[in-house]
């Protein structure tokens, strides 16, 4: 039985309806003779033959959850690190069963904000109020040292930016003491050497300890220039990141086939 739209479609239509039959066909098809072609009245039917549908997906945990949800037996998972692309196909393939894996859900771990501004500040040399902007900007992303006793150091550079720098002493606790003068009067300002850092690198997905290593010379003109950097290779972290969430989806879809590789269109 057609439904009423499928009816109205044949009356809007002087082309005839032909009964074209085909080996496992769940849908009637409509022959078109002037035009030579043929059209599925597959969008009459109360629901579609297949699912056809390919789902980006914003975490991990969404991503396993789909997949349990949807998943078959047959039900592949291919996870490509080196470009940080997870696939999923719902109805993929099995033994002499051939599918059309149409039903694909996908995560591709996205950058935080987070790690873009630590990463972007990455030894790239800045002056100490810059250094101050940013430390007040990001604080609540440092636990160690006490972040209260870090901000109160940035504060005081950027109080003294137009101070001289008479002398720096590195002391025991690995910090640094810089002294500023100014008509003999000295300003002591004492910043951490390192710093712990703990944050999402990817969009949505837990926080990582990072430590991050504060150094600092004079440029040309005798101003103070401060090097933050990551004290691990960045592409280690974001590598070491993309296998331990390669190993949650292995633990969380336990019983699909799981490959390393690349799923492709």
């Amino acid at each position: 039985m057609f439904s009423k739209e499928a009816l109205q479609h044949l009356t809007d239509h002087s082309t005839p309806f032909v009964d074209v039959s085909a080996k496992d066909s769940k849908s009637q098809l409509l022959a078109h003779p002037s035009s030579v072609s043929i059209s599925s009245l597959e969008k009459f039917q109360p629901r579609p033959n297949r699912i056809s549908q390919a789902l980006s997906l914003a975490s991990v945990a969404s991503f396993c959850e789909y997949i349990e949800r949807f998943g078959c037996g047959d039900t592949s998972i291919f996870l490509d690190v080196e470009r940080g692309h997870f696939h999923a196909a719902l109805d993929y393939h099995g033994q002499g069963a051939p599918r059309w894996v149409q039903h694909k859900a996908v995560f591709n771990p996205q950058d935080s904000l987070q790690w873009r501004k630590w990463y972007g500040i990455h030894n790239n040399p800045i002056n100490q109020v810059a250094l101050a902007h940013f430390i007040e900007a990001n604080i609540n992303d440092i636990v160690e040292p006490e972040p209260g006793q870090v901000l109160l150091a940035a504060l005081d550079f950027q109080a003294n930016e137009k101070l001289a720098l008479g002398s720096s002493m590195s002391l025991d606790d690995g910090s640094v003491k810089f002294s500023f003068t100014k008509d003999n009067v000295v300003k002591n300002v004492t910043f951490p050497h390192r710093i712990r850092i703990e944050i999402p690198i990817y969009e949505n997905e837990g926080k990582t300890s990072l430590e991050v290593r504060i150094r600092y010379k004079l440029d040309g003109d005798g101003a103070l220039v401060f090097i933050v950097s990551l004290v691990r290779d960045p592409l280690s972290i974001l590598r070491a990141e993309l296998l331990d969430i390669a190993q949650i989806i292995r633990e969380d879809c336990a019983g699909k086939h799981v490959y390393e590789g690349n799923l492709g269109r």
